[in-house]
Protein backbone atom coordinates (compact mmCIF):
# COMPACT_ATOMS: atom_id res chain seq x y z
CA UNK A 1 0.00 0.00 0.00
CA UNK A 2 2.98 2.11 0.64
CA UNK A 3 5.79 3.20 -1.78
CA UNK A 4 9.63 3.85 -1.45
CA UNK A 5 9.85 6.88 -3.86
CA UNK A 6 13.32 7.14 -5.45
CA UNK A 7 13.52 10.92 -5.99
CA UNK A 8 15.84 13.72 -7.34
CA UNK A 9 18.91 14.36 -4.46
CA UNK A 10 18.94 10.60 -2.83
CA UNK A 11 15.58 8.36 -1.65
CA UNK A 12 13.24 8.34 0.92
CA UNK A 13 9.85 6.79 2.37
CA UNK A 14 6.78 9.17 0.70
CA UNK A 15 4.88 7.93 4.15
CA UNK A 16 1.86 8.27 1.59
CA UNK A 17 -0.46 5.63 -0.30
CA UNK A 18 0.67 5.09 -3.70
CA UNK A 19 -2.49 6.21 -5.02
CA UNK A 20 -1.43 9.59 -3.95
CA UNK A 21 1.71 10.49 -5.17
CA UNK A 22 3.15 10.13 -8.50
CA UNK A 23 6.59 10.66 -9.41
CA UNK A 24 7.55 12.01 -12.91
CA UNK A 25 11.42 11.61 -13.78
CA UNK A 26 11.16 12.69 -17.07
CA UNK A 27 10.89 16.51 -18.28
CA UNK A 28 8.15 15.39 -20.65
CA UNK A 29 5.93 13.93 -18.41
CA UNK A 30 6.25 16.64 -15.88
CA UNK A 31 4.69 19.19 -18.81
CA UNK A 32 2.55 16.41 -20.01
CA UNK A 33 0.80 15.68 -16.16
CA UNK A 34 0.72 19.54 -16.00
CA UNK A 35 -1.59 19.93 -19.24
CA UNK A 36 -3.43 16.82 -17.45
CA UNK A 37 -3.79 18.20 -13.90
CA UNK A 38 -4.94 21.70 -14.71
CA UNK A 39 -7.29 20.53 -17.56
CA UNK A 40 -9.42 19.16 -14.94
CA UNK A 41 -8.82 22.97 -12.87
CA UNK A 42 -11.90 24.55 -12.61
CA UNK A 43 -11.03 27.53 -10.04
CA UNK A 44 -7.91 28.43 -9.36
CA UNK A 45 -4.24 28.01 -10.05
CA UNK A 46 -1.52 28.66 -7.50
CA UNK A 47 1.97 28.47 -8.54
CA UNK A 48 5.50 29.70 -7.42
CA UNK A 49 8.47 30.32 -9.27
CA UNK A 50 12.32 30.83 -7.40
CA UNK A 51 13.59 29.44 -10.48
CA UNK A 52 15.48 32.09 -12.82
CA UNK A 53 13.06 34.10 -15.01
CA UNK A 54 15.68 35.14 -17.08
CA UNK A 55 15.58 31.61 -18.98
CA UNK A 56 13.48 32.38 -22.20
CA UNK A 57 12.44 28.73 -22.56
CA UNK A 58 11.27 28.73 -19.32
CA UNK A 59 9.06 31.73 -18.94
CA UNK A 60 7.38 31.54 -22.13
CA UNK A 61 6.39 28.01 -21.32
CA UNK A 62 5.25 28.95 -17.71
CA UNK A 63 3.86 32.37 -19.57
CA UNK A 64 2.29 30.32 -22.27
CA UNK A 65 0.57 27.93 -20.07
CA UNK A 66 -0.97 31.04 -17.62
CA UNK A 67 -2.65 32.27 -20.66
CA UNK A 68 -4.12 29.18 -21.54
CA UNK A 69 -5.24 28.85 -17.78
CA UNK A 70 -6.82 32.52 -18.03
CA UNK A 71 -8.58 31.74 -21.17
CA UNK A 72 -10.44 29.37 -19.05
CA UNK A 73 -11.46 31.89 -16.73
CA UNK A 74 -9.46 30.03 -13.98
CA UNK A 75 -8.07 32.36 -11.37
CA UNK A 76 -4.46 32.03 -11.53
CA UNK A 77 -2.18 33.47 -8.76
CA UNK A 78 2.06 33.74 -9.55
CA UNK A 79 4.29 33.87 -6.48
CA UNK A 80 8.02 35.13 -7.92
CA UNK A 81 11.32 35.98 -6.31
CA UNK A 82 11.99 39.26 -5.79
CA UNK A 83 14.41 39.24 -7.57
CA UNK A 84 13.20 38.49 -11.19
CA UNK A 85 11.88 41.77 -11.22
CA UNK A 86 15.26 43.26 -11.76
CA UNK A 87 15.78 41.67 -14.90
CA UNK A 88 13.65 44.61 -17.14
CA UNK A 89 12.56 41.18 -19.56
CA UNK A 90 11.41 38.99 -16.79
CA UNK A 91 9.75 42.04 -14.92
CA UNK A 92 7.80 42.96 -18.72
CA UNK A 93 6.55 39.82 -19.20
CA UNK A 94 5.33 39.40 -15.37
CA UNK A 95 3.48 43.00 -16.52
CA UNK A 96 1.86 41.55 -19.69
CA UNK A 97 0.35 38.45 -17.54
CA UNK A 98 -0.67 41.03 -14.94
CA UNK A 99 -2.78 42.77 -18.12
CA UNK A 100 -3.96 39.63 -18.99
CA UNK A 101 -5.72 39.07 -15.81
CA UNK A 102 -3.04 36.89 -13.53
CA UNK A 103 -2.57 38.04 -10.08
CA UNK A 104 1.56 38.51 -9.43
CA UNK A 105 3.40 39.04 -6.26
CA UNK A 106 6.80 39.45 -5.51
CA UNK A 107 8.23 37.68 -2.47
CA UNK A 108 11.64 37.76 -0.40
CA UNK A 109 11.78 34.20 0.09
CA UNK A 110 9.57 31.67 -2.13
CA UNK A 111 8.85 27.95 -0.89
CA UNK A 112 10.46 25.90 -3.75
CA UNK A 113 8.78 25.43 -7.12
CA UNK A 114 5.48 24.35 -6.98
CA UNK A 115 1.95 24.20 -8.64
CA UNK A 116 -1.70 24.06 -6.45
CA UNK A 117 -4.47 23.63 -8.56
CA UNK A 118 -8.15 23.96 -6.51
CA UNK A 119 -6.15 23.10 -3.11
CA UNK A 120 -6.79 19.50 -4.22
CA UNK A 121 -3.66 18.85 -5.81
CA UNK A 122 -0.21 19.52 -5.98
CA UNK A 123 3.11 19.54 -8.33
CA UNK A 124 6.42 20.24 -6.54
CA UNK A 125 9.51 20.41 -8.39
CA UNK A 126 12.64 18.81 -6.82
CA UNK A 127 15.35 21.44 -9.03
CA UNK A 128 15.74 25.01 -9.15
CA UNK A 129 14.37 24.58 -12.76
CA UNK A 130 10.81 25.51 -12.58
CA UNK A 131 8.63 23.62 -14.44
CA UNK A 132 10.71 21.88 -16.64
CA UNK A 133 12.37 19.58 -14.20
CA UNK A 134 11.92 16.43 -11.91
CA UNK A 135 8.34 16.60 -10.18
CA UNK A 136 6.09 14.89 -7.75
CA UNK A 137 2.31 15.11 -8.20
CA UNK A 138 0.93 14.90 -4.46
CA UNK A 139 -3.18 14.68 -4.43
CA UNK A 140 -3.19 13.33 -0.26
CA UNK A 141 -5.86 15.91 1.21
CA UNK A 142 -3.57 16.63 4.39
CA UNK A 143 -0.47 17.47 2.17
CA UNK A 144 -2.19 19.29 -0.44
CA UNK A 145 -3.86 21.43 2.73
CA UNK A 146 -0.38 21.79 4.32
CA UNK A 147 1.27 22.89 1.25
CA UNK A 148 -1.78 25.21 0.76
CA UNK A 149 -0.91 26.86 4.00
CA UNK A 150 2.61 27.89 3.19
CA UNK A 151 1.53 29.41 0.00
CA UNK A 152 -0.80 31.55 1.27
CA UNK A 153 0.95 32.55 4.05
CA UNK A 154 4.23 33.28 1.53
CA UNK A 155 1.30 35.25 -0.78
CA UNK A 156 0.14 37.39 2.56
CA UNK A 157 3.68 38.63 2.65
CA UNK A 158 4.45 39.30 -0.32
CA UNK A 159 3.95 42.48 -2.89
CA UNK A 160 1.83 43.38 -6.12
CA UNK A 161 4.08 43.58 -8.44
CA UNK A 162 3.62 47.22 -9.28
CA UNK A 163 3.21 47.99 -5.61
CA UNK A 164 7.02 46.67 -4.97
CA UNK A 165 8.49 47.71 -8.09
CA UNK A 166 7.03 51.05 -7.62
CA UNK A 167 8.88 51.67 -4.41
CA UNK A 168 11.81 53.50 -4.88
CA UNK A 169 14.77 53.23 -3.04
CA UNK A 170 16.28 56.39 -1.20
CA UNK A 171 18.85 57.98 -2.90
CA UNK A 172 21.57 60.59 -2.09
CA UNK A 173 22.20 63.56 -4.16
CA UNK A 174 25.17 62.60 -5.47
CA UNK A 175 23.67 58.74 -6.24
CA UNK A 176 20.79 60.58 -8.45
CA UNK A 177 23.44 62.82 -10.69
CA UNK A 178 25.02 59.40 -11.16
CA UNK A 179 21.92 57.93 -12.24
CA UNK A 180 20.48 60.68 -14.94
CA UNK A 181 24.18 60.69 -16.33
CA UNK A 182 23.87 56.84 -17.04
CA UNK A 183 20.45 57.02 -18.00
CA UNK A 184 20.02 60.79 -20.00
CA UNK A 185 23.60 61.18 -21.11
CA UNK A 186 24.97 59.65 -24.05
CA UNK A 187 28.71 58.95 -24.95
CA UNK A 188 31.20 57.29 -23.27
CA UNK A 189 32.32 56.92 -19.66
CA UNK A 190 35.61 58.45 -19.52
CA UNK A 191 33.32 61.27 -20.59
CA UNK A 192 30.77 60.68 -17.44
CA UNK A 193 33.93 60.17 -15.07
CA UNK A 194 35.25 63.73 -16.12
CA UNK A 195 31.58 65.72 -15.82
CA UNK A 196 32.02 64.09 -12.28
CA UNK A 197 35.23 65.14 -12.15
CA UNK A 198 36.82 61.49 -10.83
CA UNK A 199 38.64 58.62 -12.48
CA UNK A 200 37.53 56.02 -14.52
CA UNK A 201 38.10 53.87 -12.03
CA UNK A 202 36.51 55.98 -9.38
CA UNK A 203 33.33 56.33 -11.51
CA UNK A 204 33.34 52.59 -12.14
CA UNK A 205 33.64 51.97 -8.59
CA UNK A 206 30.41 54.35 -7.98
CA UNK A 207 28.42 52.84 -10.55
CA UNK A 208 28.87 49.15 -9.12
CA UNK A 209 27.37 51.05 -5.83
CA UNK A 210 24.60 52.31 -7.24
CA UNK A 211 24.00 49.13 -8.92
CA UNK A 212 23.89 47.19 -5.69
CA UNK A 213 21.71 49.87 -4.31
CA UNK A 214 19.16 49.72 -7.08
CA UNK A 215 19.27 46.04 -6.80
CA UNK A 216 20.28 45.76 -10.74
CA UNK A 217 22.72 44.60 -12.50
CA UNK A 218 23.38 46.17 -16.26
CA UNK A 219 21.79 49.62 -17.99
CA UNK A 220 19.09 48.78 -19.80
CA UNK A 221 18.24 47.54 -15.87
CA UNK A 222 19.09 50.61 -14.59
CA UNK A 223 17.04 52.79 -17.50
CA UNK A 224 13.66 50.85 -16.16
CA UNK A 225 14.53 51.64 -12.10
CA UNK A 226 15.41 55.01 -12.82
CA UNK A 227 11.83 55.71 -13.97
CA UNK A 228 11.18 55.58 -10.46
CA UNK A 229 13.23 58.69 -9.66
CA UNK A 230 12.00 60.93 -12.62
CA UNK A 231 10.82 63.44 -9.63
CA UNK A 232 13.93 63.50 -8.06
CA UNK A 233 17.38 65.90 -9.30
CA UNK A 234 18.91 64.78 -12.48
CA UNK A 235 22.69 65.18 -13.51
CA UNK A 236 23.73 68.76 -13.75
Amino acid sequence: MYEHATTVGGSRETGLPCHSVRLLPQREDVYDHIEELTLHTRSEVCTVASADLRCTRTVEQQCAMARRWLRRGLTVRLLVDRKAARDSRAYARLQGLCRDGAQVRLADRTPGNLLICDRRQATVFHSDAGTGSEAVLIAEPHVVSTISMFFQQAWADANDLDEYVGRPVELSIEEQRLLWLLVDHPGKDSARARHLGVSLRTFYRRVAGLYERLGVSDRPETALVAQRYRRGPAAE
